[in-house]
């Protein structure tokens, strides 16, 4: 078998994928974008493009505006703080390792807290699982 065939063979479960995730339900909701149909009534009626035309007429280009300004603001605004502070903390500068440390902590902290919240649940005298295990008579003692 010659390389390209065998390449585009190792590629078609992942083209079935995208297809099966993407192209599928794409193609499902543009069909159904030209027909009006009611989400209780069963059955719907062709359309055409009269739904685009009554979306773009109403308030879409603000609706528009605010849907990027809040992609842009939740997106590229936050990718650049964090290389701006990366670039900031791989520099020389003074308590670099100190603020390296602070910036990790909502990183660390909720492993940690969850950690000690399943030694509380397995606990052999007074954890949670123990406690429920005696109660439903499933074992006789901690």
């Amino acid at each position: 078998m010659k390389d390209r065939t065998f390449g585009f063979l190792l590629t078609l479960p992942a083209l079935a994928l995208l297809g099966a995730v993407v192209l599928y339900p794409l193609v499902g909701s543009l069909s159904t974008s030209l027909f009006n149909q009611s989400l209780v009534l069963p059955g719907r009626s062709f359309a055409g493009l009269d739904n685009f035309k009554e979306v773009l007429q109403r308030n879409f280009w603000p609706v528009l505006e605010h849907t990027v300004v809040f992609t842009v603001g939740s997106t590229v605004v936050p990718v650049v703080i964090g290389f701006a502070l990366a670039l900031a903390l791989n520099t020389k500068l003074r308590g670099r390792a100190v603020l390296r440390g602070l910036f990790l902590m909502p990183w660390v902290i909720p492993g940690v807290v969850v950690s000690f919240v399943w030694l509380w649940i397995f606990n052999a005298n007074y954890g949670l699982l123990n406690g429920l295990l005696v109660q439903l008579h499933i074992v006789d003692e901690p």
